[in-house]
C-alpha cells in the first residue's frame, strides 16, 4: 500500500494546521507461517500556524508474526473485551495462543524517528521484543504480559521541550508542573548534549531504566 498526499489541512476553532508531501508505505511479506510488515512515513513540512516542522521520517517493522496465531489472537481478544474477561473458554484460548508465541517471539522495531523542529532535531529508535512469559492455567492477568516484553532504544530531544511547563489535573484541579530535568541530569538519567537531552531507554522484567540506571518516577 502506497499513499502520497501533496497537502492535507485541518482547522479547529483556534488555528489551521497543514501537512505537505505526506507519504505512507505499508508492505507485508508472508512466507508460510512467517510474516513481516514494514510501515514507513515521511513528510516535508508540518505547519501549525505558528511554527514549521520538517522534514520528518518514521520507519517501523513487525517481524516473526505467525499469521495463523495472530488472526486467532485478534479474534479472541475481541471476544475477551466483549465479555469483560468473564468467559473462561476465551481466557484459556488466549493463554494457549500467547504461550505458543514463545517458540518464535514476535518483534516490533521503530528503527527511525526523525523530525526537524525550529529548536533542533527530535530523533530516536526502539525495539520491542516479546520474550514470552508462561501463563498458567490457573489464571490470566494481562498486566503480567509486561514482564515478557523487553524494550531497548534511545532518544534525543531539544532541551526546550523538556524544560517547558505543562498543565495536568490533580484532584479535579488543573495544576502546572515541570519535568525535573536538572535532577534527572544530576542523577545521570539523561545527558545534556549541547542544546539537547539524550538518553538510552530500557524496560525488562518490569524494570524501567534510563542510561542503564533504574528509574522510578515515585522516587526520582
Amino acid at each position: 500500500l502506497n499513499l502520497d498526499i501533496d497537502r492535507f489541512s485541518y482547522r479547529d476553532d483556534k488555528e489551521v494546521a497543514s501537512f505537505r508531501n505526506l507519504y505512507f508505505l505499508v508492505n507485508s511479506i508472508e512466507s508460510g507461517f512467517d510474516q513481516s510488515i514494514t510501515l514507513a512515513s515521511t513528510l516535508d513540512t508540518y505547519e501549525d500556524g505558528k511554527k514549521n516542522f520538517g522534514p520528518g521520517t518514521l520507519a517501523m517493522q513487525l517481524r516473526n508474526l505467525n499469521p495463523v496465531i495472530m488472526k486467532s489472537l485478534r479474534e479472541q481478544v475481541v471476544l475477551f473485551i466483549r465479555t469483560g474477561g468473564k468467559d473462561d473458554q476465551t481466557v484459556t484460548k488466549i493463554r494457549e495462543l500467547l504461550n505458543g508465541l514463545q517458540n518464535k517471539p514476535p518483534q516490533f522495531e521503530i528503527s527511525k524517528i526523525e523530525l526537524k523542529t525550529p529548536e533542533g532535531m527530535i530523533d530516536g529508535s526502539l525495539i520491542f521484543d516479546y520474550k514470552g512469559v508462561y501463563i498458567s492455567p490457573s489464571g490470566f492477568n494481562p498486566l503480567a504480559l509486561l514482564n515478557g516484553i523487553a524494550v531497548k532504544g534511545s532518544f534525543g530531544v531539544p532541551a526546550i521541550y523538556l524544560d517547558k511547563e505543562f498543565k495536568t489535573s490533580e484532584d479535579g484541579k488543573k495544576v502546572t508542573r515541570k519535568i525535573p530535568v536538572k535532577d534527572l541530569e544530576r542523577q545521570g538519567l539523561i545527558t545534556k548534549d549541547g542544546n539537547r537531552y539524550t538518553a538510552r531507554v530500557e524496560w525488562e522484567k518490569g524494570m524501567f531504566k534510563l542510561n542503564d540506571k533504574t528509574f522510578n518516577p515515585a522516587l526520582n
